[in-house]
C-alpha cells in the first residue's frame, strides 16, 4: 500500500491576534515576543540571537523540547 503525503508549510506567518503597537511600549516584551515567534513559526532568513535567548530563557513560552534543544545548540 502506498500513501501520498502532502506537507504544507506557511513561510509567511503573521500573528494577527497580537497588538504589536503595545509591544513597542515595552522593549523586553517585544524581544520575548519576537523570540517566541521565531522559535514557534520559523526563522525565515533570521537567526536567533544567543545572548537574547539566554537572557530571556526563563520568560520564553515555547515547547520545552524546542527550548532545550536550542539551549543545547547554543552551549555546544
Amino acid at each position: 500500500m502506498v500513501f501520498e503525503v502532502k506537507i504544507c508549510y506557511n513561510i509567511s506567518m503573521y500573528n494577527w491576534s497580537t497588538d504589536e503597537k503595545n509591544l513597542d511600549k515595552n522593549p523586553e516584551a517585544r524581544e520575548i515576543f519576537e523570540l517566541e515567534q521565531k522559535i514557534n513559526y520559523g526563522l525565515l532568513k533570521d537567526k536567533i540571537n544567543a545572548e537574547k535567548f539566554l537572557k530571556y530563557f526563563s520568560k520564553i513560552s515555547v515547547d520545552k523540547t524546542r527550548k532545550d534543544y536550542i539551549n543545547f545548540l547554543i552551549h555546544e
